[in-house]
């Protein structure tokens, strides 16, 4: 047999294996947010979005276009959560979607190209869905810290069982709650330091973090206020902080 037989055969073989691999190899079991079954989950990124008050068309559009270039970071089996406070309940979080993101390899049989396409579906209806939420569901009240708190607290997006975590914060970050609120009290920030730590403790330790300031009413004072947000998150522990002005 010539050499460039066994050049055409070893080839041949090769290309059949990389055909077996990615058009036959088997299907993870996933659950209905095209996560793995087995819980397994290699990083997590969660936007909160503060709907205080209206967003104008074009905060609206950056935030369409953030949460895009989040999607398309993601690699295998990583999971985007997207919520805001409970319109009714102001301390309870309102969840408006949750995926990961499923297998992307050249699958053509068996159920991944049905799970690629649950996820494209879902996608398109949240870019769709998002304008109206956005505008039409305004908050009455603005508890950024108590929001975090109730993230950071996930199972999903804790140290011990995700490596990778960022946490995405797009408010004016004028904090507003029953407990504690930036427009009724006094500004001590030793007290606002003092209030996160007793709700969050060490659950932001070595979190990514990302503040998009919001320009709303009043936007001179949460210009005032990014250097003692950004030392709070300092306080807390996160791993790595960006500011962002819209």
């Amino acid at each position: 047999m010539k050499i460039k037989d066994y050049v055409l055969i070893s080839s041949s073989f090769f290309l059949l294996c990389f055909f077996i691999y990615f058009l036959y190899k088997p299907d993870i079991e996933v659950d209905k947010n095209n996560c793995r079954a087995d819980g397994e989950l290699s990083g997590h990124t969660i936007v909160i979005v503060d709907q205080s008050d209206t967003f104008t068309n074009n905060q609206i559009s950056n935030l369409k276009n953030k949460i895009n270039k989040e999607v398309n970071k993601l690699k295998e089996f990583e999971k985007i959560t997207i919520v805001s406070s409970d319109k009714k309940n102001p301390l309870e979080i309102k969840e408006w979607f949750s995926s990961c993101l499923p297998p992307q390899g050249y699958v053509i049989f068996g159920r991944s190209k049905d799970i690629k396409e649950k996820w494209k579906k879902s996608k398109n209806k949240f870019d769709q869905d998002i304008q109206d939420l956005l505008q039409k569901d305004k908050a009455e009240f603005s508890p950024i810290i108590e929001m975090i708190r109730i993230v950071s607290r996930r199972e999903d997006f804790s140290e011990e069982s995700v490596p990778k975590r960022k946490l995405l914060i797009v408010s004016d970050m004028l904090q507003n709650s029953k407990d504690f609120s930036f427009y009724t009290q006094r500004l001590d920030w030793q007290k606002v330091k003092k209030f996160s730590k007793s709700q969050i403790g060490e659950k932001l330790k070595n979190v990514n973090l990302e503040m998009c300031f919001i320009e709303r009413f009043g936007a001179k004072k949460n210009r005032d206020h990014k250097d003692k947000w950004v030392s709070l998150f300092e306080y807390l522990n996160t791993k790595k902080i960006k500011v962002r002005d819209w």
